[in-house]
């Protein structure tokens, strides 16, 4: 492992960035829990150990990178945007984008389908001998 960037932490702002990177990291035992959340021994020994980098001075990044090398990047919980992890970013939104086309799709073709057929059933407000015509059906239907 490279030097420590800066000077150690200590105190509360050590217990504050020691518990901010636990729950970026996941549990390797757990696995769907992050190392702040999870109740095993080896949560425990690598919550030990975030603490330890921490305060010999060492960076968050090069706390995350140690535990990359060690476990893979699995040991992230929200991958990084690159590679074939963008796809994980990108499919939601283009997923939603085909929906709504498609949704717009079909309401654009059942609103053209229903405009010719409402226009015939019920005639034109020009023409009342087909209105008439369809008031008199309507009676004779409900009238039995």
């Amino acid at each position: 492992m490279p030097p420590p960037l800066g000077p150690g932490l200590s105190g509360a702002q050590l217990e504050q960035a020691t518990e901010a990177l636990a729950s970026e990291l996941r549990c390797p035992v757990c696995q769907g829990l992050s190392i702040a959340s999870s109740p095993s021994e080896s949560a425990q020994a690598m919550r030990g150990q975030i603490r330890q980098l921490l305060a010999d001075g060492y960076s968050p990044d090069q706390v995350v990178d140690y535990f990359e090398r060690s476990y893979g990047e699995f040991v992230r919980l929200s991958p990084k945007p690159r590679g074939f992890n963008l796809v994980v970013f990108v499919l939601p939104v283009v997923a939603l984008a085909v929906g709504l086309f498609l949704v717009a799709l079909t309401v654009r073709r059942r609103s053209a389908a229903e405009l010719p057929s409402k226009a015939g059933a019920g005639g034109s407000q020009g023409d009342p001998d087909t209105l008439d015509a369809y008031r008199e059906r309507v009676r004779r239907e409900l009238s039995g």
